[in-house]
């Protein structure tokens, strides 16, 4: 996702517009979280900004920051420690979206047999990581780093509902092979035994989001999510941008406020943020336009970010593949 994260935290890029963290969010508010702790690491500050702008989901964030001493996604579930004292909590991670039915369901299904829950997603193709057995609706057996590539099959999705014992086990891991304190290896130690971790499959889609690719692939996810809920036509524009009525809109796009755009073609699955100017006779698909960027005349866009307060030259062609985003980097200039 580079060159976009050396300015700010993964979590806090945009997709359909709005940051991981706030499509995160609204699936916690879905599913009934009231309180939730941010554990941040890479630029902080940012995150920090971002839960003091969040109330909007009605839920108490609080943060804490990880030590780079000890690092992985054991190390940050103990940092929670203190804080969730004696009651079930759930974990997941900021660059990991599922379909909004999917909390609900954990969480009623949690309620129902208070066991350790994992979730998981299936995925038909070589499966290189977080490889999960499960037998009877059990965890058997959680291969985070597999020697060989397992072809199809279940995959760690990195959403849990845990009880507050895991802590102690967390708190006797030792570094994996990566050097890292990582709680895939507590669970598949509790698959092991005879109490096994529950295991739920995701509903819809789930996109573990690490590159501007993933960014795209569930901005088109979500767009079509909210086109359903809202049953309408995909089109979401703001009511202050300046839209030319020669444009064309090809749903779904969303079109944030302050934006101007010319008679252009915008669509599918485009995503234009606040103060973007998109000019006449612009073309754009499957992309996605961070605050203030720029679009020239007659420019073709496709399978492309464009960092805040890009430029794109006029007449200028950017255009990367399906699985190779072309990414511009914020203030970056392409084309002249």
């Amino acid at each position: 996702m580079r060159p976009l994260t050396f300015t700010r935290p993964k979590v806090l890029v945009p997709a359909a517009g709005e940051t991981l963290l706030d499509h995160v969010f609204r699936r916690l508010a879905v599913a009934g979280v009231d309180e939730a702790l941010l554990v941040t690491m890479y630029l902080p500050e940012q995150v920090e900004a971002w839960a003091e702008g969040a109330d909007r989901y009605g839920i108490d964030i609080s943060i804490t920051r990880q030590s780079r001493e000890r690092y992985g996604t054991g190390a940050a579930t103990l940092t929670a420690k203190q804080w969730v004292v004696d009651e079930p909590f759930l974990m997941t991670f900021g660059d990991v979206l599922a379909g909004e039915t999917n909390f609900p369901t954990l969480v009623g299904m949690h309620r129902k047999n208070p066991d350790a829950t994992i979730v998981t997603a299936y995925r038909q193709e070589l499966v290189r990581g977080g490889v999960v057995l499960a037998e009877e609706g059990r965890l058997v057996a959680l291969d985070e780093h597999p020697d060989q590539p397992v072809p199809n099959g279940l995959i760690n999705a990195g959403m849990y509902l845990l009880q507050p014992h895991v802590f102690d086990r967390l708190s006797r891991v030792k570094p994996s092979q990566k050097g890292e304190y990582e709680l895939t290896d507590v669970l598949g130690d509790m698959g092991r035994e005879s109490d096994k971790p529950l295991v739920m499959e995701v509903e819809d889609y789930w996109v573990n989001v690490s590159s501007a690719s993933d960014v795209l692939a569930v901005q088109s996810l979500i767009l079509e999510e909210w086109r359903q809920a809202a049953d309408g036509d995909g089109l979401f524009v703001d009511e202050s941008a300046e839209v030319s009525e020669r444009a064309v809109l090809r749903a779904p796009i969303r079109i944030a406020a302050g934006t101007r755009i010319g008679a252009a073609t915008i669509g599918p699955n485009v995503a234009i943020g606040e103060g973007a100017v998109v000019g006449d006779g612009a073309a754009l698909e499957d992309c996605a336009l961070l605050e203030n960027s720029h679009v020239g005349t007659d420019c073709h866009i496709r399978y492309a970010m464009l960092g805040a307060g890009s430029r794109v030259a006029d007449r200028a062609r950017l255009w990367g593949e399906v699985d190779r985003t072309s990414v511009l980097a914020d203030k970056e200039t392409h084309g002249v």
